[in-house]
C-alpha cells in the first residue's frame, strides 16, 4: 500500500463540513471564511481541483444543490456565512460481502472500505454499524488497520486508527456493552491552540503542527530541534487536545512522542582535558532530555495559556484534610476564607465520606465528617463565633453522621451477594424512610455516571422492588418484582435507560452532547418510549407544567436526533 493519505469523497467532506455548521449558535453562525481552514484541517490534502472544481463558488454550489448547507449572503465579505441544508440522513448501506479468501485482491478493497467507514464514524455505535456483517473483529483486521496506522503521514488519522484498534480489541475481548462505555467520541478541532511565546516554544508548535499535518516528516527534523521544549510543547498541546475533547489528536501526538523518542541522539562529546582541551565541539549541540525539565515547560505554557489544573484546584482541599486537631482546622480556614464558600469543596467531602461508607471503614468517616460539619457551621454563623458555639458544630455532624448511616444500609441493600428480599424483611425501617429513595436515586445515577451496566441492573432492580415495597406493601411489591425479574432488559435497553436518566438532569447543551455520545442507545425507538412513558406517568400525577415541560423537551430532543442526527438537533438548541 502506498504511504500517501488516501483522497477523501467529496461527500465525506460535505458531511464534515455539515457537521460543523449545525454545531455554531444562531448568534455566532459558521462564516464563510472558516471554511477553507476548517477543511485543510481535517483533510490537509484537499484542493478544489482534486474534485474537478474550479473554485470555492463551484464547491459551495454543489454543496448547496446536495442540500448539505445554504449560503447567506450578508453583502459583506466578513460576515457572508453558511447554515444547515435540508439534507435528510442516508439508511445505512448494506455492507460490502466479505471476500473469504486471505489471498483474494478484493479483500483489501473491502478491507480499506471498512476501515474508511470507520474512520468517518464519531460514535461507539457507528463503528459497530462500519462492522456489521464483517469480519472487522479478526485478528487479520487489526493487523491491517495497524499496518494502515504506521504508514499513514497524518498523525490525528494514525490517532484514529490506534483508537478504534482499541475498541475492536476490547470488543472481541470484553464484549459489546464495555467496548461501547469505554469509547470517547473525539470532537473536531478547527484551529490548534496558539503556543504562548516564550523562548522557542512557538518554533516547537510551528514544527508540531507540520507533523501533525503531513507537510513534514520525523526524518527531515534536525535532531537538535528535537530538544525539552519540543517535548514540553507536544506535552502543552495534548493537554489542550483532550480539554478541547479532540482525542483522535491526543493519540496521534502519543504516537508522534513515543517515535521521536525513539530517534537515535548522539551521545554528548567528551571532556576535551589537557594542552588542546577546551575546543568548541564539532557538529550540532544536542540536549540531553529532562523529565522534569519537560514537565516544567509544560506547566508553564499551561499557566500563560490561562489553563488551571485539578490539582491546582484540590490542593487547598487537601491540605485542610490533613490539618490535625480543632486549631489547625480554624487556622487553615481563617488562612484560606475560600474554603467556607466554595460548594464543590462541600461536594467533595460529601463524596469522601460515601467512598469511605462504601470501604466501611467508619473511622475515616468520622474524621472527614467532623472536618466537613466545622466547614458547614462555620458557613452558617462565621468563623469567629464558631469557637463559642460548638454545639452548632456537634449538631451539623449528628446530622452527617446520620445521613453516612442510612447511606450505609442502601449500600448494604444494594450488594450482588445480598437477597433483597430477605433484607428489607430484616429492616422494615428502610421501608419506612422516605429519604431511602432519594438515597436510591443518587446511587442509580452514580451508576448511570459510571457507564457501569451490571452495577445499574442491580441498583435499578433494587430500586424498583424498594418502592414497590413502599407502595404496594410487602407481598404485592415483592410479586411486582419478581414479574419484572422474570423479564430480562437486553443490554441497548439499559444503557437507552441509563441515557435517559441522565438526560434529566442536563441544563447545558454541551452536557446533553456528552450523553448522547456516550449513550447513543437513547436516540432510539427505546429511548422514545422511555420519554413518552415518563410523560404519562407525570401527566397521571398531575405535575407543573414547568416540570412537565422539562421532560417534553427531552422527547422533543430525543424525536430531533432520529430525524436530523445528533449534531443537528443539538444545534437547534442553541
Amino acid at each position: 500500500m502506498s504511504a500517501s493519505p488516501p483522497i477523501p469523497g467529496l461527500e465525506s467532506i460535505f458531511e464534515y463540513l455539515a457537521l460543523l455548521v449545525a454545531e455554531q449558535p444562531p448568534d455566532e453562525p459558521f462564516l464563510l471564511r472558516q471554511l477553507q481552514p476548517a477543511v485543510q484541517l481535517k483533510f490537509p490534502t484537499f484542493s478544489f481541483a482534486a474534485y474537478g472544481l474550479a473554485n470555492l463558488r463551484d464547491f459551495l454550489s454543489v454543496g448547496e444543490q446536495a442540500g448539505y448547507f445554504r449560503l447567506v449572503n450578508t453583502g459583506d465579505a466578513k460576515t457572508v456565512h453558511l447554515l444547515p441544508g435540508e439534507r435528510a440522513r442516508k439508511p445505512p448501506a448494506e455492507p460490502m460481502p466479505v471476500p473469504t479468501g486471505q489471498t483474494d485482491p478484493r479483500r483489501i478493497q473491502w478491507m480499506t472500505q471498512v476501515m474508511e467507514d470507520m474512520l468517518s464514524a464519531e460514535r461507539a455505535d457507528q463503528i459497530m454499524e462500519a462492522a456489521r456483517g464483517s469480519d472487522a473483529l479478526s485478528i487479520a483486521f487489526s493487523e491491517f488497520l495497524a499496518g494502515q496506522e504506521r504508514s499513514n503521514l497524518l498523525y490525528p488519522v494514525r490517532g484514529k486508527l490506534r483508537r478504534v484498534r482499541e475498541f475492536l480489541a476490547m470488543w472481541r475481548t470484553n464484549g459489546e456493552t464495555p467496548a461501547m462505555m469505554a469509547w470517547q467520541p473525539s470532537r473536531a478541532l478547527l484551529k490548534m491552540p496558539p503556543v504562548p511565546p516564550q523562548g522557542d516554544a512557538p518554533r516547537a508548535g510551528a514544527y508540531i503542527q507540520a507533523l501533525l499535518q503531513g507537510r513534514a516528516r520525523l526524518a527531515d527534523l534536525p535532531i537538535e530541534h528535537l530538544d525539552n521544549t519540543f517535548f514540553g510543547v507536544l506535552r502543552y498541546y495534548q493537554q489542550q487536545f483532550r480539554r478541547e475533547r479532540a482525542f483522535d489528536y491526543v493519540a496521534g501526538l502519543e504516537i508522534l512522542e513515543a517515535e521521536a523518542r525513539a530517534v537515535p541522539r548522539p551521545a554528548p562529546p567528551p571532556v576535551k582535558r589537557g594542552l588542546f582541551g577546551g575546543g568548541k565541539p564539532s557538529g550540532p549541540v544536542v540536549e540531553p532530555l529532562d523529565g522534569e525539565q519537560i514537565e516544567a515547560i509544560t506547566r508553564q505554557l499551561l499557566n500563560l495559556a490561562g489553563v488551571r489544573s485539578t490539582q491546582d484546584l484540590t490542593a487547598p482541599w487537601r491540605a485542610y484534610m490533613a490539618a490535625q486537631g480543632p486549631e489547625a482546622l480554624y487556622s487553615t480556614l481563617a488562612s484560606n476564607p475560600r474554603l467556607l464558600q466554595d460548594d464543590a469543596f462541600l461536594n467533595w467531602m460529601d463524596a469522601q465520606i460515601g467512598e469511605a461508607v462504601e470501604r466501611d471503614n467508619w473511622n475515616e468517616v468520622s474524621g472527614v465528617a467532623n472536618k466537613a460539619a466545622l466547614v458547614i457551621a462555620a458557613r452558617q454563623v462565621g468563623l469567629d463565633q464558631l469557637r463559642a458555639n460548638t454545639a452548632e458544630i456537634k449538631g451539623v455532624y449528628d446530622s452527617i453522621l446520620a445521613g453516612a448511616r442510612q447511606l450505609g444500609q442502601v449500600v448494604a441493600y444494594l450488594k450482588p451477594d445480598v437477597e433483597p428480599v430477605k433484607y428489607l424483611h430484616g429492616h422494615p425501617e428502610l421501608i419506612e424512610d422516605e429519604n431511602i429513595g432519594l438515597v436510591l436515586d443518587d446511587q442509580l445515577i452514580k451508576a448511570a455516571e459510571r457507564g457501569d451496566v451490571a452495577r445499574y441492573r442491580t441498583v435499578s432492580a433494587r430500586v424498583s422492588l424498594w418502592r414497590g415495597v413502599s407502595e404496594l406493601g410487602m407481598e404485592n411489591g415483592v410479586k411486582q418484582y419478581q414479574r419484572a425479574q422474570a423479564a430480562p432488559r437486553e443490554d441497548r435497553q439499559v444503557l437507552a435507560e441509563m441515557g435517559f436518566l441522565l438526560l434529566q438532569g442536563a441544563t447545558d447543551t454541551e452536557t446533553r452532547r456528552d450523553i448522547l455520545e456516550r449513550f447513543p442507545a437513547v436516540v432510539s425507538n427505546d429511548g422514545l418510549a422511555l420519554a413518552n412513558n415518563t410523560l404519562e406517568m407525570l401527566s397521571f400525577q398531575g405535575v407543573d407544567q414547568v416540570e412537565y415541560a422539562r421532560h417534553f423537551e427531552i422527547k422533543r430532543l430525543i424525536e430531533r436526533c432520529l430525524e436530523l442526527g445528533i449534531n443537528r438537533a443539538l444545534a437547534e438548541l442553541k
